[in-house]
């Protein structure tokens, strides 16, 4: 969640993308990997932030039991000319983060560390220091149809040489699985944040919605 309003370099949602994914076996061990390249967007028309240049990055996930993996991914990408000039972004972008999951029939934990050396903030001037994601999510399965969750996320910023948080809250929430593949849930965050820069959002907030995989 802490990369979630980033959508143009490869840290969340994206575009332009060519993804390969392989499952294979690891010492005895199921595995997965995954390799993903961005071809650039530099159109003009498209504001500072949504553009970006050529990308690559990679994932890895190695099970060690059935119920108990870790992960690792990491991203490279160019940014645009014009990004450098009008926003002072630097020449290159670089993503690197750690997780670990357990996922059992009735529990879900899950941690994941990220860090990264610039193009969080929503202010463009400000793009030009480290970042570091902490999150971590707990789910169990009361019943067939029930399942609350728990979480904490917070995205820390440097600027200026102060660390300046730009996401700090706990969540609590509840899912309605309706059938195997469509799924209602209702989330309420508990915002820490009481100071904050020029764009920062620091407010409470309760998400709603409903969700279909196939």
């Amino acid at each position: 969640m802490a990369y979630n309003y980033i959508d143009n370099f490869m840290r969340g949602r994206a575009h332009n993308l060519l993804t390969y994914r392989k499952p294979f076996s690891l010492f005895q061990r199921h595995a997965a990997l995954a390799l993903q390249y961005q071809f650039k967007d530099g159109d003009d028309r498209q504001a500072l932030c949504k553009q970006n240049g050529n990308g690559f990055g990679a994932s890895f996930r190695y099970a060690l039991t059935p119920t108990l993996s870790l992960i690792a991914a990491a991203s490279a990408s160019q940014t645009t000319q014009r990004q450098q000039r009008a926003a002072g972004y630097r020449r290159r972008i670089d993503t690197l983060a750690e997780g670990v999951l357990y996922a059992s029939k009735k529990i879900y934990l899950a941690a994941v560390f990220t860090q990264s050396d610039n193009a969080i903030s929503p202010q463009q001037t400000a793009n030009r220091g480290s970042a570091s994601s902490y999150e971590a999510l707990a789910k169990y399965r009361l019943t067939d149809h029930i399942q609350p969750n728990i979480g904490y996320t917070r995205l820390i910023q440097a600027r200026a040489g102060r660390n300046t948080d730009l996401l700090n809250y706990e969540e609590l929430g509840v899912t309605w699985l309706l059938n195997s593949n469509m799924q209602v849930f209702i989330n309420y965050e508990f915002n820490n944040l009481s100071r904050h820069a020029p764009g920062v959002d620091a407010s409470d907030k309760l998400d709603m919605g409903i969700s279909y995989h196939w």
